[in-house]
């Protein structure tokens, strides 16, 4: 049952007592939603609190390592894009789990820019980490959750998502556009991973993008 609503801060800070009993090794948290729910702000101000209680974060978007949205067609594009549209084995191999492992990162990738299918080069530099933050879409499938020490759902209205995608992509992309990938992939992908793998029920918690500035939890009674 989902209990009372709590400020980012609280949350911030069972991260930071997660890194003093983990001791050397970064702990890894996910915080996940569908597309556009305010993932990015969430993440935004959750950094801010740890960094503000002493934690050196390392904050990873699993957005750059989408597949092209292009691949994407044909009858079968949902379940495909449910399973296929993040780059898993390439993101959790080339760069978490290194540093899950050595606190440390210097690497060089190739990424996707998903709002125009363009590939790019990115340097990662991190150091001396003890929390890693990923963000993105599906991190609570069922063959993922195990990876977290914790991970959090970033909810909102249908509607409000598809405003927020409409508002910061008006001047890359016609509205109409935005509204065709929603409605024929994003939103059938997100009720299919809501209906298979019930991540709502697998995370510690839901975060509300409240007023799109003081995110809340509502505690599932599930957090460490």
């Amino acid at each position: 049952m989902r209990g009372h609503s709590v400020g980012v801060r609280t949350i911030a800070g069972r991260i930071a007592a997660d890194v003093a009993q983990a001791g050397r090794r970064p702990v890894l948290v996910g915080l996940t939603g569908g597309h556009a729910v305010g993932k990015g702000r969430v993440a935004a101000c959750l950094t801010a609190g740890l960094v503000e209680l002493g934690c050196r974060v390392a904050l990873v978007g699993a957005a750059p390592w989408r597949r092209p949205l292009l691949r994407f067609r044909g009858p079968d594009a949902v379940e495909r894009y449910h399973r296929e549209a993040v780059r898993w084995e390439a993101l959790f191999d080339t760069l978490v789990t290194p540093l899950q492992q050595a606190g440390s990162i210097t690497r060089r990738v190739r990424l996707l820019e998903a709002s125009r299918d363009h590939w790019y080069m990115h340097g990662y530099d991190f150091r001396e980490v003890e929390v890693i933050l990923l963000v993105g879409i599906f991190l609570l499938r069922r063959d993922l959750r195990w990876r977290y020490d914790s991970a959090w759902w970033v909810e909102d209205s249908p509607d409000a998502a598809l405003r927020r995608a409409i508002r910061r992509s008006r001047a890359e992309r016609n509205p109409d556009a935005i509204v065709a990938d929603y409605q024929r992939l994003f939103f059938p992908a997100h009720r299919l991973h809501l209906e298979a793998e019930d991540p709502v029920a697998a995370a510690d918690g839901v975060l509300l993008p409240a007023g799109e500035s003081s995110p809340m939890l509502r505690c599932t009674g599930m957090a460490n």
